[in-house]
């Protein structure tokens, strides 16, 4: 077969009108010819590997790797759809969070606000009666803690036999250095 034969079966091939004797034909051109023009020339690969066999190791081969990339991808896709849902959720408990951090901060805001309204004397009569319950309270206090310190009895007597321990403690360690001064003389 000639190479301006070839060049019009291969463009009917490559429309899709082609027979299956003209296909046999380019198969059989591309195997009998070696030195072709180059635009022919990078079309003999694919018309040569339809003409080797396939080998079942090699499709099983193949086969295992389009199920393994299959199944990777599918772990990576689940693997994206579990940190997308995890994302979400977490969003929406720190979006919980904020809020109810906001309603105490502002409950407690609310409840100072009540608690100095119910302290703020609305009249001067009730601003002397305040200002006397508090000065009730602290004497209350100021008595309590004086007699608490009168129990405490005359701090220099109960110390008195202390001192002397510790006076006769201090005799008895100064004979003692003497002692030892002694023996280190001799």
């Amino acid at each position: 077969m000639e190479t301006r034969r070839a060049e019009i079966l291969l463009e009917k091939y490559f429309e899709g009108l082609s027979s299956l004797q003209e296909e046999q034909e380019l198969r059989d051109f591309f195997r009998e010819n070696r030195d072709l023009p180059e635009a022919l020339e990078m079309n003999r690969p694919f018309f040569e590997g339809l003409e080797e066999p396939v080998n079942e190791m090699e499709e099983l081969a193949f086969a295992e790797r389009i199920t393994g990339a299959i199944e990777k991808r599918e772990r990576i896709i689940q693997r994206k759809r579990f940190t997308h849902q995890f994302t979400w959720m977490a969003g929406i408990a720190a979006a919980i969070i904020v809020v109810l951090l906001a309603l105490n901060i502002w409950n407690n805001q609310q409840m100072q606000q009540n608690q100095l309204a119910m302290n703020t004397p609305e009249n001067p009569k009730q601003a002397y009666e305040m200002s006397m319950d508090a000065l009730k309270y602290v004497s209350v206090n100021y008595n309590k803690g004086i007699q608490q310190l009168n129990k405490i009895p005359d701090l220099e007597k109960d110390t008195k036999p202390l001192y002397q321990a510790l006076e006769l403690y201090g005799k008895g360690y100064a004979q003692m250095n003497v002692i030892v001064n002694l023996k280190i003389k001799q």
